[in-house]
């Protein structure tokens, strides 16, 4: 198979109709047609990158299954519309029978594709003499999902005004559609306002509720008002310090001195 299978990592990104392979890249696997000898789909030896990010080659005899239904219900059936399901640990079926619904949720680049019937476990890859994609309640080896094109784009998001604080890690990105909760801010300005709000494209966030990812980068400008009555001031009668923003420092008012944020007194 010549088409570009990409390895996916985030939920948000799939969607009914999408093309996917059950593949374990650990072991150089993608899954097979049903094997009732041992009672879960076959292992095809597949060829994947270095890194694990595509599939260069597709072995013959793997299964591409269709997504269907919907997030909590997710169905996948193969070429002639038969379902993949389960009758219990240790059973994967690909003739509909069983529990047919599976939800997906993923783990350091792993898919943990769980049946809707917890009491059957998830879709975990089997290493034994005889090795096997199939449904277990107990720790196996994890299986990922490969989607049909391209990997999809990321995109970031920033606070301007609030870079982000790191040493060597890099920026937080995220895939289009992807939920992210928006930063609460506790800074004052000189004004005593607070930022009550993130404003993007005309619309204002409040703090702290999720926003969705467009399909481009994202810079939130902060809303700056006062306080919301019923959000309680704790103050104490003596030494009381404030922080505020200026220039894009950090600056802490205290006893009517100013000191930055490592404690230096600003003259």
């Amino acid at each position: 198979m010549a088409d570009e299978w990409t390895l996916v990592s985030d939920v948000s990104i799939l969607q009914a109709g999408d093309q996917l392979i059950i593949a374990c890249n650990t072991q150089g696997a993608t899954a097979g047609v049903y094997s009732a000898s041992v009672s879960g789909l076959s292992v095809i030896q597949s060829t994947f990158t270095a890194q694990k990010e595509t599939i260069t080659s597709v072995g013959a005899g793997t299964v591409v299954f269709t997504l269907g239904g919907q997030a909590g219900e997710w169905t996948f059936a193969n070429a002639s519309g038969k379902l993949l399901g389960t009758t219990g640990t240790r059973k994967l079926l690909l003739d509909g029978s069983g529990t047919t619904t599976w939800t997906i949720a993923f783990s350091d680049g792993n898919a943990v594709i769980a049946s809707t019937n917890t009491a059957c476990g998830t879709i975990q890859y089997n290493a034994s003499a005889s090795p096997r994609f199939w449904c277990h309640t107990s720790q196996q080896t994890p299986v990922q999902l490969y989607r049909l094109g391209p990997a999809a784009p990321k995109v970031h998001l920033n606070y301007q005004g609030f870079p982000y604080k790191r040493t060597s890690c890099e920026v937080p990105s995220y895939s289009a559609g992807a939920t992210v909760k928006l930063a609460v801010c506790p800074l004052e300005n000189e004004a005593g306002e607070v930022v009550i709000g993130w404003k993007y494209d005309g619309r204002t966030y409040e703090p702290g509720s999720n926003f969705t990812m467009p399909a481009e980068d994202v810079e939130l400008v902060a809303v700056w008002g006062e306080k919301q009555q019923g959000v309680e001031r704790v103050n104490s009668t003596e030494h009381r310090a404030r922080k505020i923003l200026r220039d894009g420092q950090l600056i802490i008012l205290r006893d009517g001195k100013e000191y930055n944020i490592m404690g230096g007194r600003v003259k």
